[in-house]
């Protein structure tokens, strides 16, 4: 669904941002016109993937094609952030795709410097850092999330060196994603840790700062279900680590 964009025009996509959503519908239209304005001099394509969502997300996003050059995955049951991106990737119809959350806590602006680095050979895969030099987050979020975050970007360290590699906002070569290890884990909702994982330091990867805001609408998709598929994928890729160091 979305608008009509003929082959010609997509094989010259400069970026595919994929939002993946679950109950997003009020959001979704700002994200767009944020994403839009960020864009204007760009050509590209915004690829929705949603899981079915009982506030209609997907009817949202289907007449904001009408809009914007979007498309709309629709998904029948809920499979999961992380499924959601990694398909929201094989269906880019550019070579560089950026995820961004849905919900207006990234900042749309940032995304030409993304991929300005992304084209220009710099990194093959950028992050938006909450954590790095001049990054920050926004002090209506509470504690409890930051002491939550903070701890979990320390239970990734024996994995990665990466300041944040908790964030869902980075970009990627789709030949890169395409050239992985098929075999993923796809537990909860953060694949930017996988990823780190799976390349073990094969990336050039860069980080740079952003903004960290308080979602505007809806609620928070974090509960201790998703705490403890963090905590099993962490489990995982540490015993993936170790085999492969024996």
């Amino acid at each position: 669904m979305g608008l009509t964009l003929n082959t010609c025009f997509m094989n010259k996509l400069d970026v595919t941002v994929v939002l993946p959503t679950y109950n997003e519908a009020e959001n979704l239209p700002l994200i767009c016109e944020e994403i839009a304005n960020a864009l204007k001099k760009h050509k590209y394509e915004i690829l929705v993937v949603d899981d079915n969502s009982p506030d209609g997300t997907w009817k949202v996003a289907e007449k904001l094609g009408r809009k914007y050059p979007l498309r709309v995955i629709r998904r029948y049951s809920k499979l999961g952030l992380s499924s959601a991106i990694l398909t929201g990737f094989y269906n880019a119809k550019a070579e560089f795709a950026i995820v961004m959350d849905a919900d207006l806590q990234h900042e749309a602006s940032v995304l030409p410097k993304m991929l300005k680095i992304l084209k220009n050979d710099h990194c093959d895969l950028v992050i938006g850092s909450r954590y790095t030099a001049n990054g920050t987050i926004d002090r209506a979020w509470p504690l409890k999330r930051r002491l939550d975050s903070k701890l979990a970007t320390l239970l990734a360290r024996p994995l990665t060196s990466i300041n944040d590699p908790m964030s869902g906002f980075f970009g990627i070569k789709k030949s890169l994603i395409e050239k992985m290890d098929q075999n993923w884990l796809l537990i909860g909702y953060k694949l930017l840790v996988e990823i780190l994982a799976k390349t073990d330091g094969m990336l050039k990867i860069c980080e740079i700062p952003i903004q960290f805001k308080q979602r505007l609408y809806g609620e928070t998709k974090l509960n201790k279900k998703e705490v403890f598929n963090y905590l099993k994928l962490i489990c995982k890729l540490y015993w993936r680590m170790i085999w492969r160091e024996k």
